[in-house]
This record gives C-alpha cells, structure tokens and sequence, in this order.
C-alpha cells in the first residue's frame, strides 16, 4: 500500500489542466469554480482511497455599510485540509480564503475559495492543457510579454504572512478591493 505523498504525487498526474470556462459577465473575467476542482478530482482522490478534512483555525468577520445601503458581511478564514491516505497518513495544507456577502454566505464563500485554492495549488493544476501552448510562436509570445512588461512598470508583489492576514481587521481598502 503507497504513503499519501505517492498517492497526491500520482494524482497529481491524472488530473490534468482545468481551464478557466466560467465567465463572470459584470466584471468581465474568466474564472475556474470550486464544482470545476471538485468534479476534477472526486473520482481521483476515491480511486486512490484519499479523502480530505477542512479545520477552520482562524476566522474574522466584519459588517460593513454598502453603498446601496444594505450590509456587506466580510469574512476571512484560515483553514487546514487534512488529506489523509488508505494507511491513515496525512498532509495538512493551510489555505486563506475571504469573501462578502449581503446575507448569511460569506463564511460559505470563504471556505470554497480556500478550498478551490487550495486543490488548485496542492496538485499544480494549470489553466491550459499542453495541447493547447503554440510552441511554434513560443519566441514571439515572450517577445511580447518582455514588450508589455517593460512598459508597466509595477510595484514588487509583497509577501504575504497568512496567521497576519486572517487576524487583521478588514478595511475600508479590503472594502473597496471586493466592490
């Protein structure tokens, strides 16, 4: 019988790219969902006798004024996932997630992006297939990235302390971020 690390290393092989189909029409992006990760790797993980716990150990939740006038409820958790293997060892996995909702749903909201991340990152699931990279025009495409990244010039990516992250408070900046 194989350790959990072979059974989530093996997994990861067979899961394969999911792309971002999902469009969300009044901000104009694509998305991949948490039922995306979900229907992915339900049969994976039960082929392979793995299963997976959430433990909230952090948890912040703030009301705030919308601007239509209602309240916005903002929460921000930090969950563990335990993925645990036939022989009963496991792998903890700590995942950030935050949300806002007008009414009961935001912890919800929160624990599915944990979760989505949390499956996306753990077994390196990519957007696009192989299949679908022209590596033909692979010279040109980072032409034109080096191109685009020489004229927006931005500020360094900060790095980001989770324990900090889910114990601040949430601000009128966090506020904005969602809206």
């Amino acid at each position: 019988m194989e350790n959990i690390y072979v059974l989530m290393s093996k997994i990861m092989g067979k899961v394969g790219a999911i792309e971002k189909k999902k469009q969300n029409k009044s901000q104009g992006y694509a998305f991949r969902g948490i039922e995306d990760a979900l229907f992915s790797l339900q049969k994976i993980l039960a082929e392979h006798g793995v299963f997976f716990t959430p433990k909230v150990i952090e948890f912040n939740q703030v009301d705030r004024p919308s601007k239509s006038g209602g309240i916005n409820i903002y929460s921000k958790i930090l969950v563990e996932f335990t993925f645990y293997g036939p022989q009963g060892d496991y792998v903890k996995v700590t995942t950030a997630g935050e949300a806002m909702d007008n009414g009961d749903k935001s912890v919800a909201k929160a624990m599915s992006v944990a979760l989505k991340y949390c499956l996306f990152h753990t077994f390196c699931i990519p957007t696009e297939s192989d299949s679908l990279i022209d590596t033909e025009n692979l010279d040109e495409i980072r032409e034109m990235q080096e191109y685009q990244n020489s004229k927006t010039k931005k500020e360094p990516i900060k790095a980001v302390d989770f324990n900090t992250f889910a114990n601040s408070p949430i601000t009128k900046d966090d506020e904005d971020s969602f809206l």
